[in-house]
């Protein structure tokens, strides 16, 4: 009910950390993003993020884990999500399978945004 008082919104607002999670953070409209709130990962959880990848995958998840920091026990699930991606792309890539590559390439494309990677030494603007 616009203009009516108590009533006309306000009720349904999502918190900085649901805006992130969905995808929809602004930071012009919503400030800035919360810091992670879970310390360092151990070296046993990088190691289980590798374990049981294919060599490919193995290579590409180390790459990453040694050239950017601030990752937590999320950000490590996700990145072992994106180098098994990164499997099944070449494999689609080699099959030739076009519907099936596309799909791919869409959930790989949003497990690197899901990242967050930047370059190291480079900080988040804000407006």
């Amino acid at each position: 009910m616009s203009g009516v008082a108590g009533r006309s919104g306000g009720h349904n607002r999502l918190s900085v950390e649901q805006h992130v999670f969905r995808g929809t953070f602004v930071p012009s409209r919503h400030g800035r993003r919360p810091e992670p709130t879970t310390g360092p990962v151990s070296a046993a959880d990088r190691r289980r993020t590798l374990k049981g990848l294919s060599p490919a995958a193995r290579r590409l998840a180390a790459a990453l884990l040694e050239t950017f920091e601030g990752w937590d026990v999320a950000a490590l699930q996700t990145l072992r999500s994106y180098a098994l991606s990164c499997d099944r792309l070449a494999a689609l890539e080699a099959a030739g399978a076009s519907s099936a590559l596309y799909r791919e390439v869409r959930a790989n494309l949003a497990l690197l945004a899901a990242l967050h990677l930047e370059p190291p030494g480079r900080k988040e603007r804000s407006c």
